[in-house]
């Protein structure tokens, strides 16, 4: 589903300024995967890359078989089978939270009796259902970052990007998130999501996800010791 061979990402031209050191590794079809590390470490920055939001500045790098960068038609074919999950949700403030949900429903194709359906569902797996016809501008933060990650799901993608999808939630909201991306995934979606220390229970990663990538100034690090523990397990 996702293979990185070299991938490095420069802002500027400056070598110091070097946000992703020639990375490797790859993500199967249908695994769950944490990124973890401390602020800085580059997992935004990975995340980006992987949704075309960035351009690698050197390495190899292929989403569901698509190398990128991509031309334009390529890369919005890819992101139609995606369900993205960035840090701030970005809502439009003149739609109602279902309106919001429709639109990424709607840029697939779907309409009618079938995108109410979907819609409904994705409100109901987040628990908003009664505010489906509010504008975002009554949400708290909370309740903004649900929207978003039920936007995000609504599609049923093949690939999941969550970058702190348990953002500004508390310990419930982030179970119910976390439980909505598993299920997710014990359909078959692949999920890479950048989580700190905001998921329930005592055990920790290994409750969700299947394995843990661990980034440091830029690099991935063979085991949690070399992060340092402590921060290094939370990166919200």
């Amino acid at each position: 589903m996702i293979i990185c061979s070299g991938l490095t990402k420069l802002y500027g031209k400056d070598p110091n300024e070097c946000a992703l050191h020639s990375l490797d590794f790859h993500l199967d079809k249908g695994e769950f995967v944490f990124l973890r590390g401390h602020v800085g470490a580059g997992k935004s920055t990975l995340l980006r890359l992987v949704c075309g939001l960035l351009e690698p500045s050197s390495g190899e790098l292929i989403v569901n078989g698509v190398s990128l960068p991509a031309n334009r038609r390529r890369l919005a074919a890819l992101r139609r089978r995606m369900g993205i999950v960035e840090q701030e949700p970005r809502l439009l403030e003149d739609r109602s939270v279902a309106e919001n949900i429709a639109l990424a429903l709607e840029v697939q194709g779907l309409k009618g009796p079938a995108l109410k359906r979907r819609v409904s569902a994705a409100l109901r797996s987040v628990g908003l259902e009664s505010l489906s016809e509010a504008p975002p501008r009554r949400l708290s933060a909370g309740q903004r970052q649900k929207v978003a990650v039920a936007r995000a799901v609504a599609g049923e993608p093949l690939l999941v990007v969550a970058d702190e999808p348990c953002r500004h939630l508390d310990s419930e909201g982030a179970a119910e998130v976390l439980a909505l991306l598993r299920w997710l995934n014990l359909q078959g979606s692949t999920i890479l999501a950048v989580m700190g220390d905001c998921w329930p229970g005592a055990g920790g990663d290994a409750e969700v996800a299947a394995r843990c990538l661990w980034l440091k100034r830029g690099r991935l690090l063979d085991a949690p010791a070399e992060a340092g523990e402590e921060g290094a397990a939370c990166a919200c």
